[in-house]
């Protein structure tokens, strides 16, 4: 497949910010650019994983998973967009039982 493809990773760092480039050719997304290149390291500054808020490990994790399968990141920002109108709906005086529903259902797809 395509992950059996040799490739040329390019990230420069400048004061605008970062350019990356796969083969020469720029990537605008950072997501299009992420698990191209999968390496671990372990350091002492990984202890937080340990000691950490629950939020941060879970956020940690995410990073992680998303390196190694793009697929997650897409499902992930659309769950995370859809909780976030779900909540909203579920601070308002009345809600709307069918599009709470239907959220839901739209959250458990992702």
């Amino acid at each position: 497949g395509d992950d059996d493809v040799e490739k040329i990773l390019d990230v420069i760092i400048h004061p605008q910010g970062k350019t990356l480039a796969i083969n020469g050719i720029a990537i605008q997304k950072v997501s299009d650019f992420i698990g191209k290149l999968n390496v671990i390291l372990f350091s002492p500054d990984d202890l937080f994983i340990f000691n950490d808020q629950p939020k941060e490990r879970r956020r940690w994790i995410d990073q992680e998973i998303a390196k190694i399968n793009p697929t997650y990141v897409k499902h992930l920002n659309l769950l995370k967009s859809i909780l976030k109108e779900r909540n909203s709906l579920l601070k308002r005086e009345r809600i709307d039982a069918m599009y709470y529903d239907i959220l839901t259902e739209r959250m458990i797809e992702h």
